[in-house]
């Protein structure tokens, strides 16, 4: 019951996300929070949208994910059986943060080898690099 849940809650995530998209969106992006409930439903949509990072979604994707939270939160019949394609979010979560862990640690040797050219650089025992500045006894 814990991992549908959690599926639930993540594929909301994602399908909430997704409303950024479509002809409503402009109406949506341009109201202003003028109320407490204004402002604590866009948190939601924060809080919601801050699960998507993993994913890495695409426009196209986030469009998918916005057809189907409307499904969701109207009662309109789903398009996918969620037994069958729950698991598969997490499947698919999971293999686009491997995928963004990469992209991280490519980017991280980029900058490991450009600082390791700089004065004073030294590899340490535990392969960090440190730069190593003349420091003056007598100041």
């Amino acid at each position: 019951m814990r991992r549908h849940t959690f599926t639930v809650v993540l594929m909301a995530a994602v399908l909430f996300a997704g409303c950024k998209g479509g002809s409503s969106s402009s109406t949506a992006q341009a109201a202003e929070l003028k109320t407490e409930d204004d402002k604590t439903l866009y948190a939601l949509g924060l809080m919601l949208g801050g699960n998507l990072s993993t994913f890495h979604l695409t426009p196209a994707e986030l469009q998918l994910v916005s057809r189907g939270l409307n499904d969701a939160a109207t009662g309109q019949k789903a398009q996918v059986d969620l037994q069958a394609y729950g698991p598969k979010v997490r499947d698919l979560a999971t293999a686009r943060a491997g995928a963004g862990a990469a992209a991280e640690k490519q980017k991280s040797s980029a900058f490991e080898e450009s600082s390791s050219h700089e004065p004073g650089a030294v590899k340490t025992d535990t392969s960090h690099r440190v730069s190593v500045a003349e420091t003056n006894a007598n100041a």
